[in-house]
């Protein structure tokens, strides 16, 4: 939330793209083991996951990336549609279901 008031987002997101990314389910921060960089995961959860989560995920990681932000978007449900699993892969969002990560 503090990242979201600053005046550098202000000044590069719009007040829409700010309230878009205070809509995502979860945001989590964390250091990469290999070069203890900064990175967040940004997703979205459902019971089953359709292409709608698959694409609000994407669209909040790539706002991170705006901001000099290095994001993953991730989608996190019981199960996935065959069409929002296509997207995924395509898209480059990381899958959870039922607990467990699927790599593509």
């Amino acid at each position: 939330m503090e990242l979201l008031d600053s005046e550098k987002v202000r000044s590069i997101l719009s007040e829409e793209e700010r309230e878009d990314l205070l809509l995502a389910d979860f945001v989590v921060w964390g250091r990469r083991k290999a070069d203890e960089g900064e990175v967040y995961l940004v997703g979205e959860v459902s019971w089953v996951v359709d292409c709608a989560d698959v694409e609000r995920a994407r669209r909040r990681a790539d706002l991170f990336s705006r901001l000099g932000i290095t994001a993953f978007p991730v989608v996190a449900g019981r199960t996935i549609t065959e069409e929002a699993d296509h997207l995924a892969r395509e898209r480059k969002v990381l899958r959870f279901l039922d607990g467990i990560y699927h790599p593509d």
